[in-house]
């Protein structure tokens, strides 16, 4: 789900061809489309609908869907948060974020604050700020060329990083 938008409109055009392939799964992510500063606001609006249309279909099969959320400024938060309820485990990326790490901070706090998720799950590499109880799968992890199954080793796959004092 963290591949090229063009990629990923495989799924958008064909939204059952992998069902079969989802139910093998614990939980499946919803894809992440991509949410840029200088896109605009209504390709920005289609592509938070895209994925969380994909997800709801998904989930009404049966699947369990965790929302990958993305954000682009503080104009962007109402969308980029809204349709997911509070207390669920969420799904994020770091990927392309490194050079504006205070603007992701200001958005991955205010995602923090409207949701509340128990765990979040991040996809590429730990920002320096970021607080809560996460699942880190590292870029080279979750591009891996060959299939490989993905293994929790109990509690230590969980980790939390508490705000400074």
């Amino acid at each position: 789900m963290f591949v090229d938008d063009y990629k990923l409109l495989a799924l958008w055009n064909n939204p059952l061809k992998k069902i079969a392939l989802f139910r093998t799964c614990a939980a499946i992510a919803t894809p992440d489309f991509s949410i840029y500063p200088s896109m605009n606001y209504n390709d920005i609006r289609h592509n938070v609908y895209k994925s969380r249309w994909l997800g709801c279909t998904w989930q009404n099969y049966g699947n369990v869907v965790l929302p990958t959320l993305g954000w682009a400024g503080e104009e962007t938060f109402d969308i980029s948060f809204c349709a997911v309820e509070e207390e669920t485990p969420v799904v994020i990326s770091t990927i392309g974020c490194q050079k504006r790490q205070e603007e992701f901070l200001l958005g991955f706090n205010e995602m923090k604050k409207r949701l509340n998720s128990p765990i979040i799950i991040v996809v590429g590499d730990m920002i320096q700020g970021m607080t809560g109880r996460f699942i880190n799968f590292r870029y080279t992890d979750s591009f891996a060329t060959d299939f490989v199954q993905m293994k929790f080793d109990g509690i230590s796959a969980v980790f939390e990083i508490k705000e400074a004092i």
